[in-house]
């Protein structure tokens, strides 16, 4: 990766439901290249993974538990993160066009098909962990 940085930080602004913007920093490192966070002022860090955001970008909605986005149909240019840990719940609407900028900037760092997952070897790596 001579050349090209290994990291990168953009500022995205998101919506609450009341319709008050809120600032969300989006960190990725190609050191960690599965890997997306989320950060808030106030608030925690969100881990999550970039094919979620792609996933979310292309079909409209993705995740499963703590991390989900979603359309609600009213706003073709946006879409809802959801972010639910089980005792605190964040909905943030986001323009898609920041999002999908986002993701363009990922990928030019990292393509997307850089880093195949070998599932065999993770479930064995569980495996000798004991989970």
């Amino acid at each position: 990766m001579a050349g090209r940085p290994e990291a990168l930080t953009q500022s995205l602004i998101a919506l609450l439901p009341s319709g008050r913007p809120v600032r969300v920093i989006a960190r990725y490192d190609a050191r960690d290249p599965l890997v997306l966070r989320f950060a808030f002022v106030r608030g925690p860090e969100w881990l999550f993974s970039r094919d979620l955001l792609i996933e979310a970008l292309e079909q409209g909605s993705a995740g499963v538990g703590d991390v989900q986005f979603h359309t609600d149909g009213s706003c073709v240019e946006c879409l809802w993160l959801v972010l639910d840990n089980g005792s605190d719940r964040t909905e943030l609407l986001f323009a898609v066009d920041e999002l999908t900028d986002l993701a363009a900037r990922i990928d030019h760092l990292v393509p997307g098909d850089c880093c195949p997952i070998d599932w065999d070897a993770e479930q064995r790596t569980l495996a000798e962990w004991g989970l």
